[in-house]
């Protein structure tokens, strides 16, 4: 703060004394003894201070101060104070990238932000590139990066184009805007793929920049790095995303230039973001860093393979997908807007519509920028300043205009339809050709796929989607899908069976599904019920969908139980005895599912049993095997499989889509068991009026103890004959606390205090039935006995109050012995298998605060053992033995930073168990904060506890649990 001094501005004529009153007069100072000193001039009646205006003169001021937005305050002529409010502005906020779209007539678009319906309804992509993206390399197009990323677009999203332009031997230079450079091709860089109307582009830039013989010959990092900001600087200014691929190893450089790659790759990843898929380290050679894995390129040390494309595919994807979401998060858009940067902003438009990214304004030339708000009080940056204006955008060349016309419905036996596509060319422009595809559904041959009207033939029940791709002469395409539903020629009156098997069993009234789930033979194959039209359509047949393969087809004529149990057989034995079976593979979303019933009438309501059963003599784990049909998973079932006969996995009520068919899911949840058994399924009718409400059981009574203030929160429903379409929790009584996820069936309640309370499920179905049920949680004090806590670590260290485990636990058994609650109590590992090599490391759990705080020290926060190894009973990661006789609870942490996680492309759930508890499955990715917590776990005199750390699929590196600590205390 600036310094304020005072000078006399009188003439001290003589020295007045009154009693022991002494006024001494010296250079710039003037000192008062035992009395009051009163400065009076023509300023006087204005509260403030008193301020120097220069040559001896003064002058009273009040204080103003001069807000500086949000986070700064400042004192007119002094100092700029910063300041922090609760909630405001989120170091872990998105970047928000404001765009200027234009409109026909006087307006133009802002755009603010992605959204999901951008990818998954009519996506325009682009992609630019060099020979990576071009597909020169891979066996076949399809089988290239972007033709993996055609067939996947194209498959989720209805009239979506994605268009290509990368080349050979190209790099950033080539790819700039135009005017950029001397080596801009304007036929395939960024300004013609914003104009030919994209509003999605992906640059695939690999490695072209370093390299001598490319245009331009090698470039600077800063150089490289600055040609994509250009390319990144048009999509903005145009309202277009942009979607960048990282750099790839290339033994082919020198080591001066591989380097520069790597440190390339880093620079993307750092400014882009979640906007980059970076693939480096999952392409590189893990024995010879900086260089193409050899098993995933051609041969030449430079181009990718079928496998290395299918890698950087799925990354792509994955990018895409995560990016493009919903903003469920978001509450509101603020827009700000100024006439010039010299005015300040003031407010435009509040939008309380998370779903609306856009705002349609007049093109009047003014600035304007948008911050997001969240709902946990926080918000974004401001975003970039964007003029309204369309002398910056590039001018987007008119498509072809195309419709459509054919039956959308037939009924079997007829089984061909005609449809003719009319298009109309922009002006100065003709229809230059035409393109059929069959985009899903059964059996089809389209009779003439290159003109403008086709017949198609040899349709299947089901459901089509069919497109047409219209080119003009100038270059520019588009395309328009038409969906056609084919039904059964009748409506089923009894049950429709299908038995799963290896070879035929020929059961009557059964219909046999042979093979097995991966043989090829059974791509995209149905089996049909022919009186029904019902039929099953395999919709996938490969690992992604079933797991390893287990005894070379995942089936089998003897898998399932063999001897009846308890309750008998529930149908017919052989149906029991043969089976398909996944491994390993649990439900992520509506993609999971392996195959579907087709050809119902989607106004109609199914019964379906699913009979599920594995052979309890192999001593695999099937229990539980989960089942979601509908892609419903409030309505899914748990069936123990091992040694079943009787236990039937019933779904009532079941209502198709609009396509007249239900998906079904055959799987394990995560980290509970490997394999999940499908022996047989029906399917009925139902023609009940009768509606029963949904059965609802919100779980066993719990107990609490603090300092923990948080339980977790399970109900199924076993009851009810329609699907359930919302589940509600509520709190009934006791204290105050917060539920998080209140509309999930599996959810947690924080901030638990001493009391009872009761919480309430409420479901309720397709018919608006409801059913609840209820669950009692008892919080009491917490215990006398202290807490014991362990820390795993590959290098030894101290910190207070913590039992340190360091060293690498696959070299043999790590155990410390301590004094708990009266006894030597040991900690032991017990059963680790490597992740990438890795077993244990330092400084690789995550330094950021994820919101949450930390649960633990830094430095035990940055410990961690590794493990990839599968769940096993037998095989725990943790034993503590020779405990006393109590009930205890046991808290897990692990952690994995951010940077290493994406990286490495790792799944970071972890599976956390003590004994043959309930599982609970942490995403240790970036946590700071986040526990599993066991309570009231039983132990008898002397005895042990065996904690697992597990991932959600085991055996393979991309899955890794992180366990930094865990602790134990003693409750009773």
């Amino acid at each position: 703060m600036r310094s304020f001094y005072f000078l006399l501005c009188f003439l001290v004529s003589s020295l007045l004394s009154w009693g022991q009153t002494t006024l001494k007069v010296t250079n710039d100072t003037v000192r008062v003894i035992k009395a009051e000193l009163k400065l009076q001039n023509s300023t006087s009646d204005s509260t403030g201070f008193l301020f120097n205006t220069g040559k001896g003169s003064t002058q009273f001021k009040r204080i103003k101060l001069i807000n500086l937005g949000d986070t700064a305050i400042a004192i007119p002529g002094q100092d700029t104070l910063s300041v922090r409010f609760s909630g405001g502005y989120s170091l872990n906020s998105p970047d928000v990238s404001l765009g200027v779209r234009a409109l026909e007539g006087s307006n133009v678009k802002l755009k603010w932000w992605q959204s999901d319906n951008e990818l998954y309804q009519s996506a325009r992509i682009g992609v630019i590139g060099d020979s990576q993206g071009a597909g020169s390399y891979a066996s076949t197009f399809s089988n290239s990066i972007v033709g993996l990323l055609q067939s996947y677009i194209y498959s989720v999203s209805p009239n979506a184009a994605v268009t290509n332009y990368c080349k050979d031997g190209y790099n950033s230079r080539n790819l700039a805007p135009d005017g950029s450079n001397s080596y801009v091709d304007t036929q395939r860089n960024i300004t013609k793929a914003i104009a030919d109307g994209n509003t999605i582009i992906i640059l695939i830039n690999t490695s072209n920049d370093y390299a001598s013989n490319s245009s331009g010959g090698e470039m600077t990092n800063e150089e490289a790095l600055s040609n994509t900001l250009l390319i990144e600087d048009l999509c903005k200014r145009n309202g277009v995303q942009l979607i960048v691929m990282s750099n790839f190893p290339r033994q082919q450089l020198g080591t001066t230039q591989r380097l520069k790659l790597l440190t390339a790759a880093d620079n993307l990843r750092k400014t882009f973001g979640n906007r980059c898929a970076y693939v480096y380290h999952l392409l590189e050679d893990p024995s010879n860093p900086n260089q193409l894995n050899s098993s995933l390129q051609v041969g030449d040390n430079i181009h990718l393979n079928d496998a290395g494309c299918a890698i950087v595919f799925k990354a792509l994807r994955n990018t895409l997908s995560a990016y493009f979401t919903s903003n469920t998060d978001v509450i509101k858009y603020v827009v700000q807007r100024t006439i010039g940067l010299s005015t300040p902003f003031s407010d435009y438009q509040t939008i309380t519509s998370p779903s609306q990214n856009t705002l349609d304004v007049a093109e009047d030339g003014q600035l304007y920028r948008v911050r997001l708000y969240f709902r946990d009080g926080y918000f974004s940056q401001w975003s970039n300043v964007a003029q309204a204006t369309k002398s910056n955008n590039v001018p987007v060349k008119p498509l072809p205009v195309i419709s459509i016309s054919g039956p959308s419905a037939i009924t079997l036996p007829t089984n061909s339809i005609t449809l003719t596509a009319t298009a109309t060319a922009p002006a100065g422009s003709t229809i230059a050709s035409y393109q059929w595809s069959k985009i899903s559904g059964g059996n089809a041959v389209i009779a003439s796929p290159t003109n403008s009207e086709t017949n198609i033939n040899s349709l299947v029940q089901g459901t089509y989607v069919f497109r047409c791709v219209v080119t003009d002469s100038d270059g520019g395409t588009n395309s328009r899908d038409i969906t056609v539903t084919v039904s059964p020629t009748s409506d089923p009156n009894g049950a429709v069976k299908f038995n799963f098997n290896l070879t035929a069993q020929n059961v009557p009234g059964w219909i046999d599904v042979s093979d097995g789930p991966l043989a090829s033979a059974n791509t995209g194959k149905t089996w049909i019920h022919t009186a029904s039209g019902i039929g099953l359509l395999s919709i996938g047949n490969n690992s992604t969908y079933w797991g390893s393969v287990y005894y070379g087809v995942n089936a089998g004529n003897d898998n399932g139980e063999q001897t009846s149990d308890a309750g008998g057989f529930a149908t017919d034995q052989p149906v029991i005895s043969s089976a398909w079976y996944s491994k390993d593979i649990t439900y992520s979303g509506t993609s999971s599912s392996q195959f579907k019933l087709i050809g119902l009438n989607p106004a109609k309501k199914y019964l379906i049993r699913i009979y599920s059963s594995l052979d309890n003599s192999f001593g695999l784990d099937a229990n539980p095997t989960l089942l979601i049909v509908n892609d419903n998973t409030l309505n899914k079932r748990l069936i123990d499989a091992s040694g079943n006969t009787s236990d039937v996995a019933i779904f009532n009520g079941v209502q198709p889509n609009a396509s007249g068919e239900i998906p079904v899911f055959v799987g394990v949840p995560a980290g509970e068991a490997s394999f999940g058994m499908i022996n047989g399924l029906t399917i009925t009718e139902e023609t009940t009026t009768t509606n029963i409400a949904p059965v609802v059981d919100a779980g066993n009574a719990q107990t609490v103890i603090l300092p923990l203030s948080s339980a977790n929160l399970r109900a199924t429903i076993t009851g009810g004959n329609a699907e359930p379409v919302t589940v509600l929790w509520t709190k009934v009584s006791g204290p105050s606390a917060t539920i998080t996820t209140a509309n999930s069936l599996t959810t947690a309640v924080t901030g638990l205090t001493t009391g009872t309370y009761i919480f309430r499920c409420t479901v309720t179905d397709r018919n608006n039935l409801t059913g609840f049920s209820n669950v009692t949680i008892t919080v009491s004090a917490s215990s006398n006995f202290p807490t014991l806590k362990v820390a795993f670590s590959k290098n030894a260290f101290t910190s207070s109050g913590w039992e340190i485990v360091s060293g690498e636990p696959h070299n043999g058994t790590l155990s410390k012995t301590v004094s708990y609650a009266g006894n030597a109590v040991t900690v032991a590992t017990g059963t680790w298998t490597p992740f990438v090599g890795q077993y244990s490391a330092d400084a690789t759990g995550e330094t950021v605060n994820d919101g949450g705080g930390f649960a633990a020290p830094t430095r035990v926060v940055q410990g961690n053992f590794f493990n990839i190894s599968s769940y096993a009973i037998a095989s725990p990661q943790v034993t503590v033995s020779n405990l006393a006789a109590g009930k205890y609870r046991v808290t897990f942490f692990g952690s994995l930073n951010t940077a290493t996680a994406q990286s490495l492309s790792a799944n970071c759930n972890t599976v956390y168990r003590v004994n043959s508890s309930d599982p609970v499955t942490v995403n240790n990715q970036g946590n700071t904060s986040k526990t599993a917590v066991f309570d009231n776990i039983e132990v008898l005199a002397n005895g042990t506890l065996n904690l697992f750390a597990t991932p959600i699929q085991g055996g393979v590196n991309q899955y890794i649990a992180t366990l930094c600590y865990f602790t134990l205390e003693k409750t009773e």
